[in-house]
């Protein structure tokens, strides 16, 4: 037993063989006017969803869910203003319940669906929310933070993942440089980086890099 978990470990836990072509999307883009003067500067979008119970509204904010701060926000139906120039959308759910997730999601099947809009990704830490998203016709990303496991746990969780047919992990960038075991056949898009040198580090790790997330896009070009 032993030693299958030592030779089936050392195929999943190694740097990657394939390679990636990264591509850089801008983060946290939570307006449509930012959403217009980006869209033709980079592949894709990361934007935060949050639904409102009171409202019955599904606004685009990262965090501050007063009504005060809603109100100044645009909602999830007003994405469908923009023309989208083949660009993609990883949507993060900001929602703590299932319940108002689940909301959330059905905004955007609701509201996005029918759009020509190259690929959507939904970003959960619920299982069932992804099952959900998936079946609508979205890829999925699982939030995903890496913990002390050992390498029996690593694998009930490797299965887990594969199992679910996710289609990626959502990761901090810094979790990329820390720790040393990932499954190397799980696309990885990460976050936030910021720095030239903080992505030629992440680079050499020879990990399944697929999208990388900035603030700014002045040293990606």
């Amino acid at each position: 037993m032993k030693i299958y978990i030592l030779i089936f470990s050392s195929f999943i836990f190694t740097s990657c063989t394939k390679d990636y072509k990264q591509e850089i999307w801008s983060h946290r883009v939570n307006d449509l006017s930012r959403i217009n003067n980006l869209k033709n500067k980079c592949h894709g979008f990361e934007i935060d969803i949050y639904y409102d119970s009171s409202s019955q509204l599904t606004y685009l904010i990262h965090d501050n869910f007063s009504k005060e701060k809603l109100s100044q926000r645009n909602t999830i139906n007003e994405l469908k203003k923009i023309h989208f120039n083949n660009n993609s959308l990883w949507f993060d759910l900001k929602n703590n319940s299932i319940k108002n997730q689940g909301k959330a999601l059905a905004s955007i099947i609701e509201n996005l669906n029918k759009i020509k809009i190259k690929n959507i990704y939904i970003e959960s830490y619920y299982p069932k929310i992804l099952k959900k998203a998936s079946r609508a016709g979205f890829k999925t990303l699982f939030t995903f933070t890496p913990r002390k496991l050992n390498k029996i746990q690593l694998l009930r969780e490797y299965f887990f993942i594969k199992r679910s047919n996710i289609d990626g992990l959502a990761i901090h960038y810094k979790y990329l440089l820390n720790n040393k075991l990932y499954y190397r056949d799980i696309p990885i898009f990460t976050f936030t980086v910021n720095n030239k040198n903080e992505i030629d580090s992440i680079t050499a790790l020879r990990l399944p890099v697929k999208v990388i997330l900035t603030d700014s896009l002045n040293w990606s070009n």
